[in-house]
This record gives C-alpha cells, structure tokens and sequence, in this order.
C-alpha cells in the first residue's frame, strides 16, 4: 500500500492478506457482506463493498520458476533405487532440468488462492499482472484518482535468482504438465498460456496433454 499516494476519502486494500470465513457465515455472507445482516458474523465483511479490492498475479510458469528459485535451490534427487528409476524414465534431460521436475512432482509449488478465492468465488476487482506491473499499476491508480509514483516501487529479490533459471532451461514436456494442472485456475481465468504462446487450455479448459518441448 505504500506506493500510493491514498488522499483523503479513498480507501485502498491492496496486498497479501489471506481471505479467511468467520465461523458462522456462508461464502455468500462474505462475498457479499451485506446479506444476511441478522448474522454478526457477516458484519466484519461489511467494508468490503467500500474498497477496491486488488491483488497482483503473475505467470504460472514464472512463478513456478521463482518459488523454485526461494525454495527448492537446494533440493537434491536422493540416492537409492528411486533416484535411479527418477533418472532413468528422464534420460536426456540436464540435471537442473531433473531437479526441478523432481521439485514440482513432490507438489512444491506456491498456491495463493486464498488471495483472491472465497471457496470457489473470485472476490476481487482488480487485479495487477506481475508482467505488466507498471502499466497496471498506472491504471489502478487512474482507476482511484490518485497519483502514481513509479520511483516509490521498490525492487526487491531482483538479484536473487539465478541468470541459468529460465523457461527455456528448466522446462521439459512433464514440467510443462504439472505447472498446468496446478495452476488450471489461473490459466483458465487469467488467460496464461504456455511459453511459446500456444494456449494452455483447450476451449473445454481441460488441460492440454501434449504442450510443447521446448529446446
């Protein structure tokens, strides 16, 4: 929230919070606060209808490349005879390539629904693309009537990950699959396709079963 000016009257909600449901109301009560008031419940969500409620996303296969990155650096495919089976299905892929499959097969992957879900119901109204942050920084703060202040965004983690960490070097054809039924949401709402442009869903959203193979 520090990086808008917020003048008086506008009210912001803006980052990382987790969506939570007070014991005793439904997921209609608080996605819309207001129904159901006989429920006290209800009541802590009564001020949602006055903020703009946004939240930044970002690309599934970046973002599963950057958790990665923070916190699967070290993993380490473990010796014994299903390391060795790990391997041998795999032959041909470089090593990084190997751990970072391993890493996504164990389930390490960073899910923030509960940014932007109540159960299964998107709650927010906007949202910012880690992509185009600028830009859609720019927008929200038009969208407030507030002043946008680009030299107030801070950089932070931008030398941590490694220059060898990249789509074209970590993804293989199982990788590609994984990161895709994880994130089928995401895809799905936002429009994310596969590195190379070809969509990740089919019109049906069921997940494409053969994406591509990268070089």
């Amino acid at each position: 929230m520090g990086i808008l000016s917020r003048p008086r009257g506008v009210r912001i909600a803006f980052g990382h919070h987790r969506i939570s449901r007070p014991r005793g109301a439904t997921e209609e009560q608080v996605v819309q606060p207001h129904a159901g008031r006989a429920d006290p419940a209800a009541d802590r969500y009564r001020d949602l209808e006055q903020l703009l409620q946004v939240c930044v996303i970002r690309d599934p296969f970046e973002k599963a490349i950057s958790a990665f990155e923070h916190l699967g650096r070290n993993h380490a495919i473990r010796r014994g005879p299903r390391g060795l089976w790990f391997r041998l299905r795999h032959r041909g892929y470089t090593a990084e390539q190997l751990r970072f499959l391993h890493w996504l097969t164990l389930g390490r992957r960073a899910i923030d629904r509960d940014k932007y879900l109540i159960g299964a119901t998107f709650c927010l109204d906007d949202v910012v693309r880690y992509e185009s942050l600028e830009t859609d920084l720019a927008r929200i703060c038009d969208r407030l009537g507030v002043a946008w202040e680009p030299a107030r965004l801070p950089r932070l983690k931008s030398e941590f990950r490694r220059q060898t960490s990249t789509i074209s070097r970590l993804y293989t054809a199982p990788a590609l699959r994984l990161v895709a039924q994880a994130y089928d949401f995401e895809i799905a709402r936002f429009g994310y396709e596969f590195p190379g442009g070809r969509r990740a869903t089919m019109p049906d959203k069921t997940v494409v079963s053969d994406p591509p193979v990268l070089p």
